[in-house]
């Protein structure tokens, strides 16, 4: 599975991923075992990787876990029925210690730049850390710029958005990052509901269509065109 679904992986790498996950398996069980939550969508359930004998195993195997370590293996699944939401698409895990002194770490594996930003502002985002790491790119080279652009195209209703996007708009973004502010602002997110967020939308727009610089009045007009356009509207 590794190998199928990381095809730039190469196979040594590949060995050492696969040893590390059966350690790490290992530690669910024993004395001290750690606590698992898992949530996994449907289609991970029912993907053939390796044949029907193999998936026959993998499940019969969750369900021993399962009923085997009630207290520590807590298993969740997202249907196929069920509509969209914020970690569609991704996978990452959130590691917490019981020491209260080392704070929760993220692990995510993703060759795509764009699905990291996602979650990152999934997980951490409106946070003081979030924040300053936005606040430092959107100083940056004009790459960073991009990339604070990306992680803030769905946070318009944090007051960072309207901090950094004027700026960073005056001081030049490419056109697939201001193609996705666009996106930011015109689909929906998992804090408001496209329909009654819209009035909120055009707010946080205002202050951009009164700036006097030209880069940030353009961005402000198109997207203020597209918002009412939109169906419904």
């Amino acid at each position: 599975m590794i190998e199928t679904g990381s095809p730039w992986i190469r196979l040594a790498e590949a060995d050492l991923r696969v040893e590390a996950r059966m350690i790490r398996q290992r530690r669910l069980t024993g004395d001290e075992p750690l606590r698992l939550t898992a949530v996994l969508s449907e289609a991970a359930l029912r993907q053939q990787i390796g044949g029907p004998a193999v998936l026959v195993a993998q499940l019969r195997h969750l369900v021993t876990m399962v009923e085997e370590h009630p207290d520590t293996v807590k298993l969740s699944v997202v249907p196929f029925s069920s509509p969209g939401y914020p970690a569609l698409g991704s996978s990452y895990q959130i590691l917490t210690f019981a020491r209260p002194t080392l704070p929760p770490l993220v692990l995510l594996l993703t060759a795509r730049e764009d699905t990291a930003y996602r979650v990152l502002t999934q997980l951490g985002g409106g946070t003081e850390p979030w924040v300053i790491l936005v606040r430092e790119l959107a100083d940056g080279s004009p790459a960073d710029r991009d990339r604070a652009a990306q992680i803030v195209r769905f946070s318009w209703h944090h007051a960072v958005w309207t901090e950094i996007v004027p700026d960073l708009l005056d001081a030049g973004l490419d056109e697939h990052t201001i193609s996705q502010l666009y996106e930011g602002l015109l689909v929906d997110n998992v804090d408001y509901d496209l329909d009654e967020g819209m009035q909120a939308r055009l707010d946080v727009l205002q202050p951009l269509l009164d700036d006097i610089r030209p880069a940030v009045r353009e961005f402000a007009d198109e997207a203020t065109q597209r918002l009412n356009s939109l169906p419904g509207l």
